[in-house]
């Protein structure tokens, strides 16, 4: 498989997933895996931090670009795998015209540090997706950050 293929985002990566006929299942794989984390993630302001950044898998996996502009600060770059970089505005026209299809995500060993109104996410996050037209399951690991803005946890880097 040709590395520039296997292209998956470090975020979600993200990154991340479109209606399909089994949905309610992957849904429920998805809440499975949050509730296993939320047990491993202590205090109010870390699980507002996991809280966030399941949005914003979750948005990529409906291909909610207004929720995902919402939870993603400006300016944020993603990064592939293979190390391609793109804007927040290249990554969500990828997610909306069907290059990048997130189905499933699954969350584990994570560990969230606040530190005042930053906070990072370390975690292994495996994403069920087809990327430029490969499909698989990929395990990541994610090292997010996110900054609290007017009181509200947003994804930055």
């Amino acid at each position: 498989m040709k590395k520039s293929a296997v292209i998956i985002i470090v975020m979600l990566i993200t990154v991340i997933f479109s209606a399909c006929s089994n949905k309610n299942s992957e849904t429920l794989t998805t809440e499975t895996a949050t509730q296993e984390v939320s047990e491993t993630v202590s205090g109010n302001e870390e699980n507002k931090v996991l809280e966030v950044y399941e949005k914003v898998q979750q948005a990529m996996i409906d291909k909610d670009i207004d929720a995902l502009d919402r939870i993603i600060k400006d300016g944020t770059v993603f990064t592939h795998m293979s190390g391609k970089t793109q804007t927040k505005e290249e990554y969500f026209g990828e997610i909306a015209d069907g290059t990048l299809n997130y189905y499933k995500y699954k969350i584990e060993n994570c560990n969230i540090t606040v530190n005042g109104d930053t906070a990072t996410l370390k975690a292994d996050v495996t994403l069920t997706a087809k990327v430029y037209g490969i499909s698989g399951s990929w395990t990541l690991n994610v090292n997010p950050h996110f900054e609290k803005i007017n009181g509200e946890w947003i994804y930055c880097n």
